[in-house]
């Protein structure tokens, strides 16, 4: 990697906070003032740049794609939390045996210890196993504290909000770390960088804290589900990662269990 991971998700913040600059003078919204809007505000963005963070140092050891396979596990997490908490997002039997099965195919991969990439060290591989794992039990509450704290805000000023905490939270943390200079890192990683800031941080994190305040968590938490297809794919495509049975049977796992939950 041409930066640290702590650096790349200060960059894709810091970008996407300033695609909200101009965002929220053409919308003309406010952002909020009352200190316990900003205190929930502030445990979202808590609980969506953690898990940021996580799976960006989980991709030193795992695929694009196996990491998406445990981002199947929010869903899951977001279920069982909303069942809990929310009054109104209560699991059927149904929906727990399709969230049951989609785990059960996350479970392949860490019975086999699936990294998705070549010369990983089976330490290594637990380690990503670890941080995806840990990341998706924490991103879960996210979707249910806006569902159950902010639904009134508007969607903009909370993302920004979120984005802007986000940034505060990350950014010491990626001068501790430091790195080689930004001069340095090459014109294909800025692109990724921003690529991520635009769709990742800035176009993502509006439409599913939308999602989450009108839907509901568990509806937010759903294209949970779809991911691993699509990196999985891209990943094999673009940057060599390998398609192993393990993989192959989780993701068919995942898909049969997005059905069971949705039918």
């Amino acid at each position: 990697m041409e930066m640290s991971a702590m650096a790349f998700v200060a960059l894709r913040l810091a970008l996407a906070l300033i695609l909200f600059v101009p965002a929220l003078w053409i919308l003309h919204v406010a952002l909020p003032r009352g200190a316990a809007t900003w205190r929930d505000v502030a445990i979202v963005a808590f609980t969506t740049t953690a898990p940021l963070v996580a799976f960006t140092y989980a991709l030193n050891w795992i695929s694009a794609g196996v990491l998406t396979v445990f981002l199947t596990l929010v869903p899951l997490f977001t279920g069982i939390l909303a069942h809990r908490i929310l009054a109104h997002e209560k699991l059927t039997p149904a929906k727990l045996a399709g969230l049951l099965t989609s785990f059960a195919g996350v479970v392949v991969i860490l019975a086999t210890r699936t990294s998705g990439l070549v010369g990983i060290s089976v330490s290594g591989v637990s380690t990503g196993h670890a941080l995806a794992l840990a990341g998706s039990v924490v991103a879960a509450y996210s979707g249910v504290h806006i569902r159950r704290t902010l639904v009134d805000v508007p969607t903009p000023a909370l993302t920004a909000g979120q984005v802007a905490i986000s940034l505060l939270l990350v950014g010491p943390m990626a001068l501790l770390v430091g790195g080689p200079s930004l001069a340095d890192v090459s014109s294909k990683a800025w692109i990724a960088v921003g690529f991520t800031a635009a769709f990742g941080s800035f176009f993502a994190f509006w439409l599913l804290t939308r999602v989450a305040q009108v839907y509901g968590a568990t509806a937010s938490a759903q294209p949970g589900y779809v991911m691993p297809l699509v990196s999985s794919a891209l990943g094999a495509a673009m940057l060599g990662e390998q398609l192993g049975p393990a993989l192959i049977a989780g993701g068919l796992l995942i898909l049969l269990g997005l059905y069971l939950a949705n039918r």
